[in-house]
């Protein structure tokens, strides 16, 4: 029996504080067991049942006790959703959701849910050539992504959203959960990934699904698949399982290929996750291409410091992930982590483009400091300008009134010679004085700020 199950990250606006879990952690477990209890009489619970695994964690006992059980503190998502179909018929369309088996939300902490999907593919064609075969797989394909989209952007609405809502209803003050943004894309697909299992009899279903390898070590993994030699092949966003032991849609999850299977999970996940980071980096940089006011840069360095607290958050994730995760588990994560080109697509591009954006807003901020202390040195400079004339005509006529009258102050300053001469001099002299004396002042204040620049 030929199965199609589709796994879709999808862009939610949930985001929670890094690290909240660990400073404090009470306050972390009762957020979720208020959300538990305010869960249990909503409308959600119609329409599916909700498991909320970070109300408690592991404790202190010893770890790595079962060779097939993660040995994690806590999941790695932090709400578990299993849709009711017979619910979910009744706003969605019935074309599309009467071929749905299974449907299932994996909510993640840094903006990411993940969608998947048991789907019955229907018939296959009566015609059983070459090319009927490479047209109904291909609409396969189609068709799934088509549902996969549609779910993601109807589950989010009906069920992400509000469960979002509530939980930022309980922590009022975003201590742990973040305040909603002002621009979501609620909803959207990243990507769909297929994966397509079929009996042994049907493994040349395969050839053309798995089509498209562009390096030696994917075509011979294809065609050790074609041949019978190999019985899995998960590579980008086409996924093959040859299903030996006649297990159906249980192979992926109980069977063989659960361990290869919560590997692919995990990779989704993380992938997703940093790919978010990614995104919102980029629109940092093109922000920042523009920012000229304080507020403006100030916004900037709030969001690229949550950012890069995020994406070391999830870095750290991955490094948990492979201390304790089981051996095979891991094997499989980290050998698609390894065929996505995780590290040099992703891990690498974020640690520049953070880097990148404090170069750039330090020198944005430096610039706009620049400008700040040029128009101070203005200011200051037509102080000292004004000054020096306010100064110069204020002691002429304060040498003036004393050699007029000498009894008028304490000391007899108009017989000075500095005042006297001042006094002597006629108002043209004080200014031009005074002029010389400001270009002088004006000449030095250029260049040294031409000196400070250069």
């Amino acid at each position: 029996m030929t199965t199609l199950r589709l796994i879709a990250p999808f862009r939610v606006d949930f985001t929670m504080l890094p690290g909240a879990a660990d400073r404090d952690p009470e306050g972390y477990r009762t957020l979720w067991e208020r959300a538990e209890s305010a869960l249990a009489g909503s409308s959600l619970a119609r329409l599916g049942g909700i498991h909320l695994p970070h109300r408690s964690s592991r404790g202190t006992g010893s770890q790595y006790d079962l060779l097939d059980v993660d040995s994690l503190e806590r999941t790695l998502h932090v709400a578990e959703i299993h849709v009711d179909l017979a619910s979910y018929r009744e706003f969605a369309d019935p074309e599309l959701s009467e071929r749905t088996r299974t449907m299932s939300v994996l909510l993640f902490e840094h903006g990411v849910a993940l969608l998947e999907i048991d789907l019955d593919p229907g018939p296959r064609p009566s015609d059983a050539g070459a090319h009927a075969t490479q047209h109904w797989l291909d609409e396969l394909q189609a068709d799934g992504i088509r549902i996969a989209e549609a779910a993601a952007s109807r589950l989010s609405e009906c069920m992400v959203v509000p469960l979002a809502e509530t939980l930022r209803r309980i922590d009022r003050r975003h201590e742990i959960v973040r305040a909603a943004e002002t621009q979501s894309d609620d909803g959207s697909a990243m990507w769909v990934s297929r994966a397509l299992l079929v009996a042994p009899e049907d493994r040349v279903l395969l050839d053309h699904w798995t089509r498209g390898a562009v390096n030696a070590a994917d075509r011979s993994a294809r065609q050790e698949l074609i041949e019978g030699d190999r019985d899995s092949l998960v590579r980008w966003l086409n996924y093959a399982f040859v299903d030996t032991d006649n297990r159906d849609g249980a192979a992926l999850t109980h069977g063989r290929f659960a361990a290869e299977w919560r590997g692919l999970r995990y990779a989704q996940a993380m992938y997703a996750s940093l790919d978010r980071i990614d995104s919102r980096l980029s629109r940092v940089l093109a922000l920042a291409a523009a920012a000229q006011q304080r507020w403006q840069l100030e916004a900037l360095r709030r969001d690229l410091v949550e950012l890069s607290n995020r994406a070391e958050m999830i870095v750290m994730q991955r490094h948990a992930l492979a201390k304790y995760l089981p051996r095979e588990v891991r094997a499989s994560f980290d050998e698609i982590l390894a065929a996505w080109e995780y590290g040099s697509l992703l891990e690498d591009p974020v640690r520049f483009k953070v880097d990148l954006c404090n170069r750039r807003l330090d020198d944005l901020a430096a610039k706009r400091t620049a400008r700040a202390g040029v128009v101070t040195d203005l200011i200051l400079l037509g102080i000292g300008v004004t000054s020096i004339a306010s100064i110069a005509l204020a002691i002429t006529e304060f040498g003036r009134n004393s050699g007029g009258d000498p009894g008028a102050t304490a000391y007899d300053l108009g017989a000075s010679g500095i005042t006297t001469w001042f006094a002597t001099q006629p108002i043209d002299v004080i200014l031009m004085a005074s002029g010389v004396a400001s270009l002088v002042l004006v000449a030095l204040y250029l260049y040294f700020r031409r000196d400070d620049r250069g």
